[in-house]
């Protein structure tokens, strides 16, 4: 009985990794394999693999029987892949099925193909003429006895980035979280873990700073813009000073980044507010004992419960309170960056076409 493997030849390997121009076919990795050793430019690193869609012996991942020795380490039958999703795909050759794999490897091929031609950017565009940064670090997060612990945005951090901002002008903003950074760090140096558990958490962490440093620029972009400093006095009622931005700032940043934020019972009432004419966003705030004293007093009713239905929404204009205003403002800030990166057609509007403050109601829905 033979036990040989129908592998690929060195020119078959070759061909593979050239169809993609040396990157890994799976579209949600397409890390670069192969580049000059650190310390011998005339050697190479390769940290990728030609693996076969369908398996090169019996017993393997998606063997198909029916298939020729020559059909099974032809090219046609090959993926290029880096170490890593190689292995993952014949762990899990249920999920990454032969009909996915060509589909990948048809992407990755097209991808190689469109590219051919086009000018990448100089190396001086990469490293010597990029826009400065500023930095803002949130260690807004932090893990107690196993359990993720969400503190308030620091005031003094969010001054100290104002501050730097104004001097600078930069709009290439730079967003740390340290929990995230150290423990990325952590998984991508332990070589003692199952490799698959290990990929599943450096790619959770990745996404993670990616997503906050995509919400906080965009957030912090749209707060910085002159349009909505030469608005925030019209909404606000209140000429902008720095402490004015610095409120408006830490508030949407926390309602932005902390879930509990934007629910937790000891934060108070949930009341609704909500634009009146299209693009019709909605939004929450939560309002203490206080707060709602306050707003009773601006639209002039005796108990909460007469917001609730149609006959008690008020204007959110009616408010005067500068606490409740921030806090709403806060919350449609976040409204809008969400809007914008989950539905297309929002992203064609403008921020100032969404704030006017006389086209929103508060009430309990």
């Amino acid at each position: 009985m033979s036990n040989s493997r129908d592998d690929f030849t060195q020119a078959t390997i070759q061909k593979l990794s050239t169809n993609v121009n040396n990157i890994c076919s799976n579209p949600e990795c397409r890390i670069i394999t192969k580049s000059a050793k650190t310390d011998a430019f005339d050697k190479t690193t390769i940290i990728g693999v030609a693996a076969h869609i369908h398996a090169a012996a019996k017993g393997g991942p998606r063997y198909k029987g029916e298939m020729s020795s020559e059909e099974r380490k032809a090219e046609g039958n090959g993926i290029w892949l880096c170490q890593n999703c190689a292995r993952l795909i014949d762990v899990e050759p249920e999920k990454y099925t032969a009909e996915l794999l060509y589909e990948w490897k048809k992407q990755a091929c097209e991808f190689a193909r469109n590219s051919l031609g086009k000018k990448l950017p100089k190396l001086s565009d990469n490293y010597s003429n990029q826009e400065p940064s500023i930095s803002i670090e949130l260690d807004y997060i932090d893990l107690t006895n196993g359990y993720v612990v969400y503190n308030k945005i620091d005031r003094a951090v969010v001054h100290s980035f104002l501050h730097e901002y104004y001097e600078t002008k930069s709009n290439k903003i730079n967003c740390v979280v340290p929990l995230f950074e150290k423990q990325l760090k952590e998984f991508k140096e332990n070589n003692n873990l199952d490799i698959i558990q290990r990929n599943y958490a450096i790619n959770w962490y990745e996404d993670a700073i990616d997503k906050t440093q995509n919400k906080v620029s965009f957030i912090l972009n749209m707060i910085l813009s002159k349009e909505f400093i030469n608005f925030f006095e019209i909404f606000i009622n209140k000429i902008p000073s720095l402490k004015n931005i610095i409120d408006i700032t830490t508030e949407t940043l926390n309602y932005s980044l902390i879930p509990e934020y934007r629910g937790f019972p000891a934060l108070g009432k949930k009341f609704d507010i909500w634009r009146t004419i299209k693009p019709k966003l909605s939004t929450a705030i939560y309002l203490d004992k206080c707060d709602i004293e306050v707003l009773l007093k601006n639209v002039d009713l005796n108990n909460v419960k007469d917001l609730a239905f149609g006959a008690g929404w008020r204007n959110l204009g009616d408010i005067n309170d500068y606490n409740i205003k921030l806090k709403a403002l806060s919350s449609i800030l976040f409204s809008v960056y969400f809007d914008s990166v989950n539905k297309e057609n929002y992203k064609s509007i403008q921020l100032m076409d969404l704030l006017p403050i006389h086209d929103w109601h508060i009430g309990l829905g």
